[in-house]
């Protein structure tokens, strides 16, 4: 004769009860899961961002260009969404800079910047509803010219900096922004080659403090909203490093285990920092910083990513935020028009 199972007050058995049990832990235990990982990037082209999904559009030409060196980029406090800066060179004239806006449809006419600069790459910065333009030549060195939201002041050199080959500017905040400079001259007699920052209070500048560091193909930097500096630099073995500045004073340069050739370039995104570097094999990559670590880099290249005339990439890499959370990145292509890719 077959055991009758005893039941409980409920009129269940144990078994199924246990049974029962059971299967509520593992739902659990599932919903657990999925909510611990919900904020891992997923290692695609594809990010979810809060509740919205962001996409890379791809790379498009914008029929920008005749230029090999990074350009700058901003975003506008006009109806424009963003204004590109870049060089021009034609031999035999001078270098030129050249101003253009993009309204989100269409690129406006190309504005001619005057003055004999752009022998090296630009570099933009907004403070106080005015546009700080920086770019050097190979005989007066770093120069800068602010722009009020009508016309330009006209060149003037930055004071004890010589020639910058490359430089990056980043809002420290409302009030002050800070200059970084890779230099690769002599001043008299002293070698001043390496990475230099000038802070400029609205009236002056600090003067340069030496940082160290390798910037010799790039250097970009940007600052948290809670004043924290993130300054990153290809140096000439092919290498990003990063150097961090909390708690006033600088972390000192760490690597970053990348492969790269050419300036890098960074935003923040949410609480995120994203970072962009071109490898060596013309990719593009993307690096994020959630506050804690790195998700990994990931690619940004391949077909969707690289049309054939953008093969074999002349510059590095150039980004900044429009409409508060989308990306737009640039780069210059082997037929030294400039690329952008969106991330909307």
């Amino acid at each position: 004769m077959n055991k009758m199972k005893k039941l409980n007050s409920y009129g269940f058995s144990h078994d199924i009860l246990a049974v029962f049990i059971v299967l509520i832990v593992a739902i659990l235990g599932v919903g657990y899961l999925v909510a611990s990982h919900a904020d891992q990037l997923p290692q695609t082209n594809q990010i979810s961002l809060s509740k919205n999904t962001h996409q890379w559009t791809g790379w498009t030409n914008t029929g920008l260009g005749a230029t090999n060196k990074t350009p700058s980029v901003i975003e506008s406090s006009s109806p424009d969404l963003f204004d590109i800066y870049y060089s021009v060179h034609v031999a035999p004239n001078p270098a030129t800079l050249f101003h253009d806006l993009w309204n989100g449809t269409s690129w406006s006419e190309k504005a001619v910047i005057g003055g004999s600069q752009g022998d090296y790459q630009p570099a933009t910065v907004s403070l106080e509803n005015n546009i700080y333009l920086f770019s050097s030549n190979s005989v007066s060195g770093l120069n800068e010219n602010i722009y009020n939201g009508q016309t330009w002041s006209g060149w003037s050199v930055v004071p004890n900096t010589g020639v910058a080959s490359y430089v990056s500017t980043a809002d420290i905040n409302k009030n002050e922004f800070s200059l970084f400079a890779q230099k690769d001259a002599y001043q008299g007699t002293t070698k001043t080659a390496g990475i230099y920052q000038n802070i400029w209070n609205g009236s002056s500048w600090s003067g340069w403090q030496d940082l160290g560091g390798d910037g010799t193909q790039g250097i970009t930097a940007i600052y948290s909203k809670s004043g924290e500096g993130y300054l990153f630099a290809t140096n000439s073995s092919d290498e990003i490093q990063e150097n961090i500045f909390k708690n006033n004073q600088w972390s000192g340069w760490q690597s970053l285990n990348s492969n790269s050739t050419a300036a890098p370039a960074t935003v923040i995104l949410g609480k995120d920092l994203y970072l962009f570097a071109r490898e060596q094999n013309s990719s593009n990559y993307l690096n994020i910083w959630n506050g804690r670590s790195w998700s990994g880099w990931q690619d940004l290249g391949g077909t969707d990513y690289t049309p054939s005339d953008y093969e074999g990439i002349l510059s590095g890499l150039t980004a900044t935020i429009y409409q508060k959370n989308n990306i737009a990145l640039f780069s210059v292509g082997a037929n030294a028009q400039i690329y952008q890719d969106l991330f909307q």
